[in-house]
């Protein structure tokens, strides 16, 4: 009897648009772009509580995994110092920058975005 050859799967990795989600929406995003079983549960609890729709919610939290995105990227943004949170298409930078430039620079990749209808800079430099 001869044994079969042992292979070993490697593990999922998470997308880099994935990470960016997590990192930009906390632990509510993978339920709200439907990671899970209760996502349907966890969009429609946060619809209720927020007042808006299902759909609106998955795309804020898509618009924000994309903005958080081009922050990383971004040699000039320290992306992991800057909060992105979006409310029906605008998006607020919360945060600390270390220079004037990199709140400009920070600002002019979230506008870049599509879909993003407007930008509100609350970054601190310090």
């Amino acid at each position: 009897m001869e044994s079969e050859p042992v292979t070993r799967r490697r593990p999922a990795r998470p997308s880099a648009a994935l990470l960016a989600l997590a990192l930009a929406c906390g632990g509510c995003a993978a339920a709200a772009v439907g990671v899970g079983a209760g996502a349907g549960v966890a969009a429609g609890v946060a619809s209720a509580q927020s007042g808006k729709s299902a759909g609106e919610i998955v795309d804020d939290s898509i618009l924000a995994a994309r903005v958080k995105a081009e922050l990383l990227k971004s040699p000039v943004v320290r992306g992991l110092n800057i909060d992105v949170d979006v409310d029906l298409g605008v998006v607020y930078l919360n945060g600390v920058a270390t220079s004037r430039r990199e709140v400009e620079e920070a600002v002019r990749l979230a506008r870049s975005v599509k879909g993003v209808r407007q930008v509100k800079n609350n970054l601190i430099v310090r």
